[in-house]
C-alpha cells in the first residue's frame, strides 16, 4: 500500500537533513519512490512540499536537486531570527501573557548538577529549547512574525532546534548549555514582568550567541564529524581552505 503524503514528506526531509540524500544531489520521482515505497505522485508532491521549505531546488529538466546552503546564509538567517524573536518576546511582555507557561518550560529545561550529557539529554535539551521558542512565538501573537519565522527556518542550523554539540568536549557542552538556560530564565522573568524592551534585547543576545558558537565549529564539517548530532549541517557548504 502507498504511503500518506506527509509520512513520505517527513522521511525525505529527514534523508535530506542527515545527508543520506547530499547536497547537490539529484533527486528523481522514479527512484525516490522506489527508496520509499511509494507512488510517483506523492513523490511529486513531497518534493513540491519541500521546494517551499527551501529544502529541493527543481531543475530545469526533470526533478530536483537538494539544496545546499552557505556558513553565511546560516549566519544571516540567525541575525534576523535574532531581531524577529526579540521583537516577539517584547510583544509577549507588552501583552502581558504566559508568565506561568514560560516558567513551566524553563522548569523542564533544567540540567542537574550531576548530569552527563548523553543522547537523551541532547534530545531533551533540543525539544525544551524549541518549545520555549515557540511559546514566546505564539505568545507574542502576530501571524507576520510567526510567518518570517517560518520562512527563516527553511534555512539549515537557523532555528532553535539546529543545537550544535561537540562530541569531543562534553563537558564544555555542559556549561554553554547551563548558561543558555540561565537566559532561558531571565528571558521568561522579563516577559513575566511586562519589561518587553529589556526582553527584546536578552531575546537578540541569546540568539546571536548562538551564531558564535556555530561559527567556531565549521570547520568541523571536513570531517562531518557533527553530522549525525545535527541535522542539516551536511547541507552546509564546506568553507574554502585557507
Amino acid at each position: 500500500m502507498s504511503k500518506q503524503l506527509a509520512e513520505v514528506k517527513d522521511e525525505i526531509r529527514a534523508r535530506i537533513l542527515s545527508g543520506d540524500y547530499p547536497a547537490g544531489a539529484w533527486l528523481k520521482e522514479a527512484h525516490v519512490a522506489a527508496d520509499h515505497d511509494t507512488s510517483r505522485t506523492i513523490v511529486k508532491l513531497a518534493f513540491t512540499a519541500l521546494e517551499s521549505e527551501g529544502l529541493l531546488e527543481p531543475l530545469a529538466t526533470r526533478g530536483y536537486r537538494v539544496a545546499s546552503f552557505s556558513p553565511e546564509e546560516v549566519f544571516d538567517a540567525i541575525a534576523l531570527r535574532a531581531q524577529i524573536e526579540g521583537r516577539a518576546a517584547r510583544l509577549a511582555a507588552e501583552r502581558g501573557l504566559g508568565g506561568s507557561e514560560l516558567r513551566h518550560i524553563v522548569e523542564e529545561g533544567e540540567i542537574p548538577a550531576d548530569a552527563v550529557l548523553d543522547d537523551a539529554l541532547r534530545t531533551r535539551v533540543v525539544a525544551v529549547n524549541a518549545r520555549f521558542h515557540g511559546a514566546i512565538e505564539q505568545l507574542a501573537g502576530s501571524r507576520a512574525i510567526g510567518r518570517a519565522l517560518a520562512a527563516l527556518r527553511a534555512t539549515p542550523l537557523s532555528g532553535p532546534s539546529a543545537i550544535v554539540f561537540d562530541p569531543e568536549d562534553p563537558a564544555r557542552d555542559l556549561v554553554r548549555l547551563r548558561r543558555a538556560q540561565e537566559d532561558h530564565r531571565r528571558i521568561a522573568g522579563l516577559i513575566a514582568g511586562g519589561e518587553g524592551r529589556r526582553a527584546e534585547a536578552m531575546m537578540a543576545e541569546h540568539i546571536l550567541s548562538s551564531a558564535d558558537h556555530k561559527r567556531r565549529y565549521f570547520d568541523a564539517l571536513k570531517e562531518r564529524r557533527l553530522v549525525t548530532l545535527t541535522p542539516g549541517i551536511a547541507l552546509i557548504a564546506e568553507p574554502a581552505g585557507d
